[in-house]
């Protein structure tokens, strides 16, 4: 189940999800890179059924198997999936909900193209996150851009917690 499907009905929806769901709408959102292309698609992340249209996604990667169709880490994703709220240790800076670009990351705030022949992410790219003890802030998020995995891929932000310094992290812990 995705974010937008657990939250749904307490927000007064109670139907299947829909482009006109505009609160699961970033309005900064008007384009994304392709998990698998990382070609730029000039339509927002919240107009694609794939999504369930919505342009927050919610910090669990920690749930996802190997069987992921991107999976290119050996291991278990940070994350606080399965977790209840009161058992986030650092809730301050543990991130719970955040706009999808995050997790690659980009900024639909801050856009620019990526540089010829480069990937579309970029260290620090500013983006709107809400924290495990309800607050929200807009940050900036860590990416290695020299980390690369064993099948040649280029790392994603959300695969690792950043180094010390910034305001957020992904594991729970």
């Amino acid at each position: 189940m995705n974010y937008r499907e657990a939250v749904k009905g307490y927000v007064g929806l109670h139907r299947p999800a829909s482009a006109q769901d505009r609160i699961f709408a970033c309005p900064a959102d008007v384009f994304y890179y392709d998990e698998t292309t990382a070609a730029c698609v000039p339509h927002g992340q919240h107009e694609q059924v794939v999504y369930y249209y919505s342009s927050y996604v919610f910090n669990g990667l920690n749930l996802l198997t190997t069987n992921y169709p991107n999976f290119a880490y050996n291991g278990i994703l940070p994350g606080i999936g399965g977790q209840k709220l009161g058992a986030v240790k650092n809730s301050s800076k543990t991130a719970l909900v955040l706009e999808a670009s995050a997790i690659m990351p980009y900024s639909w705030h801050q856009p620019k193209p990526p540089v010829s022949g480069g990937e579309p992410m970029f260290d620090d790219a500013r983006n709107l996150v809400s924290f495990a003890d309800g607050h929200v802030s807009y940050i900036n998020i860590y990416w290695n851009d020299s980390l690369r995995y064993p099948n040649g891929m280029f790392s994603v932000a959300g695969y690792y917690d950043p180094p010390a310094g910034y305001a957020y992290q992904w594991s729970g812990d």
